[in-house]
């Protein structure tokens, strides 16, 4: 919205045409929201700050892209005063066309693409401390994005307690198991492991006698002129069936709701995986070539552990140590800016307002475009029950939302009927 220097009238609006009787009450909007000492002509107004439609984001079920997301769908999000995730549930989405500059990130190890005014969370290098930072305002020698946090352990959601034998049981499997089949149905599962890794068989050899239900046969096996002991543990334990097929298709594809397990069994669970499909590096790192990488990203969030996809898909890496990324490249900046035309989105998660995000297979945390606590400390701060609170571009009804629940009265204005229908479904009109 565009005011007179001169006398602080109503001159010109930004995506709504307001009318000149609307506008003559304008003044008094004003002044309760603090905008009565204008000194500057423009007030400027933009789309709600949002991602581009390469950008996912973590839900219980996996990563979604932006026509795949549902309100009320849990996704991961960071609790900013108590530094860690946890599962909170999507109150509206925002999506829209947009044709201009947008801020886009692009390193080895990071990947954003947003629109110029979207609420970053970034760390500040020389302080150490979180704070929301605009995009468009990023400083790539004093800003880092985090991208990875611990998981909150009073998360209510992550309920599942997979005892540590069965977890390192799954990891194993998963890495290095099949399945028996007769007559189209599963009749057993088997893990092989190379005498080549001694360490790795006795590993396997423990967890199955502990249960106490596996066989084991030993086959000489010849690679490269090269003799070597293929250690082979089998079981048709009913009990151990049910598990495994459970959390494991016939197919080897990992079922999404490991993502509410404990963390401690899922750490069993990594652990033994890592061992069996990856390879550990001296510098920390860790490679596998598992086929459903998606799922296993989505572990080392709730791992707060940092991983990134390669160009090809091929691998996923995962770095133990650490938890934000730079913006600079030696000397030369990340962060530029170029012309997209497309769709931009963003979900809303009122509580923490952010969530984690994944671009090109590089996972970052970021704010959301417009919490409803944000809106709620403004009313409160330039208003009393009872007031109206006028929102001239009200978009997806969150200050109309706020000013309902805080007992004000409001009016909400929007040109786009998309969203009007949206403000209308959370209002209950």
């Amino acid at each position: 919205i565009t005011f007179r220097q001169s006398d602080g009238s109503l001159k010109e609006t930004g995506e709504n045409y307001i009318t000149p009787e609307f506008g003559a009450r304008t003044n008094i909007w004003r002044y309760k929201t603090g905008f009565g000492n204008v000194t500057k002509d423009k007030i400027a107004y933009k789309h709600p700050a949002c991602v581009d439609v390469h950008t996912q984001i973590l839900t219980e079920t996996g990563w979604k892209n932006y026509d795949n997301v549902k309100e009320k769908e849990f996704v991961a999000s960071l609790n900013l005063e108590t530094k860690k995730l946890e599962w909170q549930q999507i109150n509206s989405i925002v999506n829209y066309q947009h044709r201009g500059s947008v801020v886009n990130i692009e390193g080895r190890h990071i990947s954003i693409c947003c629109s110029l005014n979207h609420r970053t969370i970034t760390k500040n290098m020389y302080t150490g401390d979180l704070s929301i930072v605009k995009a468009e305002e990023l400083n790539s020698t004093r800003d880092a994005i985090p991208v990875a946090f611990p998981w909150s352990n009073n998360d209510k959601r992550n309920f599942i307690f997979i005892k540590p034998l069965l977890a390192r049981l799954a990891g194993w499997f998963l890495a290095e198991g099949s399945f028996k089949i007769r007559k189209n149905q599963i009749v057993g599962i088997e893990i092989y492991q190379s005498s080549v890794n001694a360490n790795y068989v006795n590993d396997i050899r423990q967890i199955c006698d502990k249960f106490g239900c596996f066989s084991e046969y030993k086959i000489r096996k010849i690679y490269k002129k090269r003799d070597y002991i293929l250690h082979s543990f089998y079981t048709s334990n009913k009990n151990i069936l049910a598990f495994i097929t459970k959390w494991i298709t016939i197919d080897k594809i990992l079922n999404c709701s490991v993502l509410n397990w404990k963390t401690g069994s899922l750490y069993q669970f990594i652990d033994t995986f890592i061992k069996g499909d990856g390879h550990i590096r001296i510098n920390s790192n860790a490679i596998t070539q598992y086929k459903n990488k998606s799922i296993l990203q989505a572990i080392f969030v709730r791992l707060g552990l940092d991983s990134y996809l390669s160009k090809k898909n091929k691998y996923i890496e995962v770095n133990w140590k650490k938890k934000h990324k730079l913006l600079r490249n030696s000397k030369t900046s990340l962060i530029k800016r170029k012309l997209y035309s497309g769709i931009l989105w963003c979900p809303n998660v009122n509580k923490n307002g952010t969530f984690v995000a994944r671009r090109k297979g590089r996972v970052f945390v970021t704010g959301n475009c417009f919490p409803d606590k944000l809106a709620e400390d403004h009313i409160i701060s330039w208003s009393n029950p009872g007031d109206l609170v006028i929102d001239p571009m009200c978009g997806s009804g969150t200050v109309c939302k706020a000013a309902k629940k805080l007992g004000r009265n409001w009016i909400g204005i929007d040109v786009n009927e998309k969203y009007v229908e949206i403000a209308n479904q959370r209002l209950n009109i």
